[in-house]
């Protein structure tokens, strides 16, 4: 897995604010591919420290989804959550069910639950 490019990032968002509708699609592509790439989500991204040179290494996932779906269970306890992050939480929680859940959205939960627990 690629290394997260931040210059390459800053340089497609620039790209966005294009008067050109092509040019800001293209930006907003490259945007997403460099971050994905790098195995992130804009979660990841969006919650840097500004002048940090590349992101933090994402929270090893457990190889057990039983871990996830405590971590769910317990985010879905809060009662700071908006309607709309415990809808997804909640059908999280049904895909955990079935063994559906992808690894990006188990990269999510973590980084969900690490963002509320320092605020």
């Amino acid at each position: 897995m690629p290394e997260f490019d931040r210059p390459a990032l800053l340089a497609a968002l620039h790209q966005i604010a294009s008067d050109d509708a092509d040019e800001a699609l293209a930006g907003a592509r490259a945007a997403l591919h460099v971050v994905t790439d790098a195995g992130l989500t804009w979660e990841n991204v969006i919650v840097l420290v500004p002048g940090e040179e590349s992101a933090p290494a994402p929270a090893p996932l457990p190889a057990d989804a039983g871990d996830d779906a405590a971590l769910v269970a317990a985010l879905l306890a809060r009662s700071d959550l908006s309607e709309e992050t415990r809808k997804e939480l909640t059908e999280f929680q049904q895909e955990l069910a079935g063994g559906a859940l992808s690894e990006m959205d188990r990269r999510y939960i973590r980084a969900l639950a690490q963002r509320l627990a320092s605020a």
